[in-house]
């Protein structure tokens, strides 16, 4: 293998590193939302009540990790766009996961009559409803436009099908 094709393989295994960490600091955040640890029996059952909200939550978050980690396998060289594209994608992760957990949080509470508690309770009704829900869906829109321009634009960029081609 030559240096340059070396240098490439080490960029781009810096590239997969960051990204696994950055999405496991993100499910970090999803998993700490929570103001503290329970110190009863009470706030521990409280709080068993939310993991329907955090297993949703974490599946998308993860869909969108497997969704890069998808594109690496087709993509073995870390060029400008994709390394650009993949810390695009962390930051709408970052900004997508408190709707994320607001917006399935609230939902699970609302289908069991309150029976499965939310820590986010929504003040202004309708209006803040629909304010949440479009930070979520843009964020949600993004974080997807994203992962499509990744496979998309990022072989494109690559002369003579580098992308594809074997490590």
């Amino acid at each position: 293998m030559s240096l340059t094709g070396q240098g490439e393989g080490i960029e781009a295994g810096r590239l997969d590193m960051f990204m696994d960490g950055a999405f496991a600091f993100i499910l970090t955040l999803l998993l700490i939302g929570g103001e503290s640890i329970p110190d009863s029996t009470d706030k521990r059952l409280l709080a068993l009540g939310g993991i329907p909200a955090f297993a949703v939550c974490f599946f998308q978050i993860a869909f969108f990790w497997h969704g890069h980690v998808r594109w690496r396998k087709r993509c073995h060289r870390a060029d400008a766009t994709g390394r650009w594209l993949s810390l695009l994608l962390v930051f709408f992760a970052m900004i997508f996961v408190y709707p994320l957990h607001m917006v399935f949080s609230g939902v699970f509470s609302w289908l069991s009559g309150d029976r499965l508690p939310s820590g986010f309770h929504l003040v202004g009704g309708a209006p803040d409803m629909r304010t949440l829900f479009v930070c979520y869906g843009l964020a949600y829109a993004c974080m997807a436009g994203t992962l499509a321009l990744l496979f998309l634009i990022g072989p494109m960029t690559n002369r003579f099908n580098r992308c594809y081609a074997q490590p």
